[in-house]
Order: structure tokens, then C-alpha cells, then sequence
């Protein structure tokens, strides 16, 4: 089968792109940190899945906060080092569509500034969400078990 040259030249030009699209993807899938997800409203089951996984010491990848802090910062108030003040973590909180925040308490977790969320989730399940004191951005979701209660 013989190609003409403008087959060839888009045959060629395919190639070329399927490789860099598929370098770009291990080059992704490579590079593990994560600076969180917005809350701009509800989160999808995507993003669901992304904090979840997060909280999963195995699959997790590095934690990217906006407000590094000591070891030695973390037995200290921090609460002026937040950009976040206690009621807009509340707030996106509660805007997630998870549930209801019933605590909230800024803590260090993985050298960063963080807001840890107690939540009640929609259909009973206790949740702790875990927002950046930085920027408000979703960073880990862990859902209790009933069996983790006992």
C-alpha cells in the first residue's frame, strides 16, 4: 500500500503528538504532589476519590500547603498565620455537600498549616475534612467506619 506524502505527513504528525500526549501522562502520574481541590461548591465523586485517596498513606501524594510551619511552630497558636480564619473553613465546610462541620480545629499535618474539619456526614458517618489554612483548598477526606467508632 503505497501512502501519499500528505498521509505520511499526518501519519507522522499523529505519532508525534500520541507521544508527547503519552509523556505528558507519566510525566503526571510521576510528579506526586497535590495542593488541594477549591471548594467552589458541592464536590463531584472525582474529587471525592482524590481526597480520599489522600488519606491513604500508600496512594496519598505529597501534600502541598500554602503555610509551612516547624515542628516546633506546631505547639504554638497559629492562628494569625492563617489566611483562613475559623468561620471560612466552617464555611467551605459546609458548602461541600458532605454534611455539617460540628469542629473545627487548626492543627500542623505534614509540616503545614491546616484546618481539620469534624464533620456529621449526610447519612450519619463521622468525617474529618482537612482544608489548607493558605487558601481554603480540600486536601483529605477521611471517612470513620462505624467499626472505627467502637
Amino acid at each position: 500500500m503505497k501512502l501519499s506524502t500528505n498521509n505520511r505527513a499526518f501519519l507522522l504528525g499523529l505519532a508525534i503528538s500520541s507521544g508527547l500526549i503519552f509523556s505528558n501522562i507519566s510525566y503526571a502520574s510521576s510528579n506526586k504532589s497535590f495542593s488541594g481541590i477549591p471548594i467552589q461548591g458541592a464536590l463531584n465523586s472525582m474529587q471525592l476519590t482524590q481526597l480520599t485517596t489522600q488519606d491513604d498513606e500508600e496512594n496519598d501524594a505529597e501534600m502541598q500547603g500554602q503555610i509551612k510551619i516547624s515542628w516546633l511552630q506546631s505547639f504554638q497558636d497559629n492562628t494569625k498565620l492563617a489566611q483562613i480564619k475559623q468561620d471560612e473553613a466552617v464555611a467551605l465546610g459546609n458548602k461541600t455537600g458532605l454534611g455539617q462541620v460540628i469542629q473545627a480545629k487548626l492543627d500542623e499535618d505534614e509540616g503545614y498549616l491546616v484546618w481539620e474539619l469534624g464533620m456529621i456526614g449526610n447519612h450519619g458517618n463521622l468525617m474529618k475534612l482537612t482544608l489548607d489554612a493558605g487558601n481554603g483548598n480540600a486536601l483529605k477526606l477521611e471517612v470513620k467506619d462505624q467499626e472505627d467508632e467502637d
